[in-house]
């Protein structure tokens, strides 16, 4: 009934609430007027029976007294017929002995009984003859009850819904309707979310309440928005801080967690799972898991009785990946919630157990260093030695107290030194963790002895720690050093004139082959000449001859001319090729005694080169061919450019070739244009250079055919002049069988050399 009543509109509640009153208050009106509409009825009735009593006794009274008994029967008989009289009986009358009784007039609810006295009035005055005792129902007569109920009820009934419908009119005009509106509002909110204003303006009490409500609905906006952003700011800073956290009810289970939970533990969000789940997984162990629960309860516990954060609880976890992570466990109240922090604290548990071992390991390194060590306070008081210091100088901590006094009593000074050079270094202003010295000083063990020894301080904030070594011994040998060294400087200044000499004799061997081949090279055109110059000069006579005798045929004037043609286009063509291994052999020649610094086509300098070693390949089987690019200018050094390539020319002749089976050499180059470079190849299919030997390929003197003529210093001056002339690098690579390559990376404009400066 009461789920009924309170699902019912507020209208139907107020029917509800408002008739029942209102017909009570109508039956109760209604029951008071029909009982006052009976008690008058009854009145009326009671009053009517007294005047009917009074004037039947008024009629008895003249009968009575002149004792005319059938005219008193007579008027009684009339009397009895009275519609409402029950009783009818005369009391004590006189001269009557049995009267007659009428009714019953036994006493009744609802009966009135009246004795009403008989009295004769004459002159002499008044005669008491008797009692009349008359008795009447005056109970209101229903019908008349009923017809009254029926009249009166309408009315009522009348005023009630005239009343009622006034009431519910003003209900809904004051009340429901600026309800509805509040409603609209309400439910607006719910179904959209947005907060819309009461659209009602009374000064009556719901008027002030709507007011207050859109007055509130601005500052709950307000609110709203503020709690909105510290709402946001709030998760903001929970994903974003540090450490791992989740927040769980009181079943357990996440309500949030952040991001660091799974960034630094290795799970996934586990927001809206029990966080027995996650404890499973964080502890495998079954043993080793009930203890962490036990004593995570215990925290949680202690942190829901006081209200404040816990201790922390250190534990060993399995992350997803299955690697031990020593995390830091927190708990606390908040409200209705427990929040968990969870610390990932392995970077400090393994700094800590790395700091322990080094710690351990540097007291042992201290304690073991092969030169002594002494540790002191910031007030010079010894705090530990090593052992090496103990062996070094004899004395153990125990034995010393003060250590710059120690310095002090054992110095054995010299001449020159000053006494307090040694202590002064402790108290030098330093920066912390700088190390000063080293001082060399002299002195005594605790058996007499003097020893050199080297010191160096290195400050600490709160601590000197002393590195002492014995140099006697390095003392010692630095002499016989510098002695050694004097030696070897003399040795190597005469090592340097001997290879000066040697590098100049192989340049000078260089030229020497270089202009017996081109000396050869001009013979044969030089003799061709000749022997057409002779040819011509035995022909001319006989020409002479014939002219002057007259016997000159045209046949052979014509065949004397095509003679002298052939000798001249032979004669100029031999004298040309002369005359350019001539010139070649002057530019070549000038470059590699000059070694001067020009602006040069690469292509034109390397086959003016070539040109001159034309006569080393002309009695062999071996060939070369170039590939040069002819765009490369560089402002270098072109005779001891060419002085390599002759090298190269003449070392693969001499060792990579042998007589029986043919050669070939390749000389490549190209620009590497972005870094301005010049990048050359030789490159022969000989025999190649063994490993053992291509180390040492560029060393001074090395040479495997020493005593066949080889000096070693060829390709020593192809590597300095590479390096130290032309400001390039060189490489070479080979393989047993198949040949040698040396790679050159020159630079477009070479350095300037000491010697230019000069």
């Amino acid at each position: 009934m009461m789920r009924w009543y309170n699902s019912r509109p507020l209208s139907v509640k107020f029917l509800l609430l408002a008739l029942p009153p209102s017909i009570v208050v109508g039956l109760v009106f209604l029951g008071f007027v029909l009982l006052n509409q009976k008690l008058l009825l009854e009145e009326t009735n009671q009053g009517y029976a007294q005047k009917l009593a009074e004037r039947d006794a008024e009629l008895l009274s003249r009968p009575l007294w002149n004792l005319e008994e059938s005219s008193v029967l007579a008027i009684l008989e009339t009397i009895k017929n009275e519609q409402r009289l029950t009783c009818l009986q005369l009391v004590d009358v006189l001269g009557f002995e049995d009267y007659p009784v009428y009714g019953n007039c036994q006493q009744e609810k609802d009966i009135i009984t009246l004795l009403q006295p008989i009295v004769f009035r004459d002159l002499q005055g008044e005669h008491r003859l008797g009692t009349l005792r008359v008795a009447f129902n005056i109970h209101a007569d229903f019908n008349v009850l009923l017809q009254s109920i029926g009249i009166l009820g309408g009315q009522i009934l009348l005023m009630l819904i005239v009343i009622s419908a006034s009431i519910f009119w003003g209900f809904r005009v004051t009340i429901l309707r600026p309800m509805t509106r509040f409603s609209d509002s309400i439910k607006t909110f719910r179904e959209t979310g947005l907060r819309q204003a009461v659209d009602w303006d009374t000064n009556d009490e719901l008027g002030q309440l709507i007011r207050e409500y859109n007055s509130g609905l601005i500052s709950q906006q307000e609110s709203e928005r503020a709690i909105l952003q510290a709402s946001r700011e709030f998760e903001t800073t929970i994903q974003n801080l540090p450490f791992a956290l989740a927040v769980v009810t009181n079943e357990r289970r996440v309500i949030v967690s952040n991001s660091a939970f799974k960034q630094q533990l290795g799970y996934s969000s586990w927001d809206g799972e029990s966080l027995d789940g996650w404890v499973t997984l964080a502890f495998p162990d079954e043993m080793y898991r009930e203890e962490s629960v036990a004593l995570m309860a215990i925290h949680v516990a202690h942190a829901n009785k006081t209200g404040r954060l816990t201790d922390p609880l250190i534990r060993d976890i399995k992350d997803t990946q299955g690697r031990t992570r020593i995390i830091e466990l927190r708990y606390f109240r908040l409200e209705e919630r427990g929040v968990f922090t969870f610390t990932d604290i392995t970077p400090h548990k393994e700094a800590e157990r790395e700091i322990a071992k080094s710690a351990e390991r540097f007291e042992i390194t201290i304690r073991n260093l092969p030169f002594a060590l002494a540790i002191t306070n910031k007030n010079h008081d010894l705090e530990m030695v090593n052992a090496e210091f103990s062996r070094l100088f004899g004395y153990k901590r125990e034995d010393i107290g003060n250590y710059t006094q120690w310095l002090a009593d054992n110095r054995v000074l010299s001449e020159t030194e000053e006494p307090s050079a040694l202590q002064k270094l402790a108290h030098e202003e330093t920066v912390s963790g700088q190390v000063v010295g080293p001082i060399e000083a002299q002195l005594q063990r605790k058996n007499g002895k003097q020893i050199l020894i080297e010191t160096r301080l290195l400050q600490l904030a709160d601590r000197n720690i002393w590195a002492m070594t014995d140099i006697t011994a390095r003392a010692r040998a630095q002499n016989e050093i510098r002695r050694a060294k004097d030696d070897a400087e003399q040795a190597l200044g005469e090592l340097r004139i001997a290879q000066s000499s040697l590098v100049q004799s192989e340049k000078l061997a260089s030229l020497g082959s270089l202009v017996a081949g081109i000396a050869h090279e001009i013979n044969t055109p030089v003799g061709i000449g000749v022997t057409v110059a002779s040819s011509l000069k035995d022909r001319l006579p006989k020409i002479k001859d014939a002219i002057s005798g007259g016997t000159l045929r045209k046949s052979d004037f014509e065949q004397f001319i095509r003679e002298v043609d052939e000798a001249t286009v032979l004669l100029n063509s031999s004298l040309g090729n002369a005359a350019h291994l001539i010139q070649d052999f002057k530019q070549v020649a000038a470059d590699q005694t000059s070694s001067q610094r020009r602006v040069f086509n690469l292509h034109i300098v390397i086959n003016e080169v070539l040109s001159t070693l034309g006569p080393k390949f002309k009695h062999t089987q071996h060939s070369l061919q170039e590939n040069i690019n002819d765009s490369i200018v560089m402002d270098s050094y072109p005779g001891p450019l060419g002085q390599i390539i002759t090298n190269f020319v003449t070392n693969a002749l001499i060792h990579a070739f042998d007589d029986k089976n043919p050669g070939t050499m390749e000389l490549t180059a190209d620009l590497d244009e972005p870094q301005q470079r010049a990048l050359i190849q030789f490159r022969d299919t000989g025999k190649g250079i063994s490993e053992e030997h291509l180390a040492r390929i560029f060393d001074p003197f090395y040479t495997t055919r020493m005593g066949e003529g080889g000096t070693g210093l060829g390709l020593n001056i192809v590597y300095n002049i590479t390096n130290n002339i032309l400001g390039g690098t060189i490489r070479v690579s080979s393989e047993l069988g198949k040949g040698t390559l040396f790679e050159l990376s020159l630079p477009l404009k070479a350095p300037v050399t000491t010697r230019e400066n000069a």
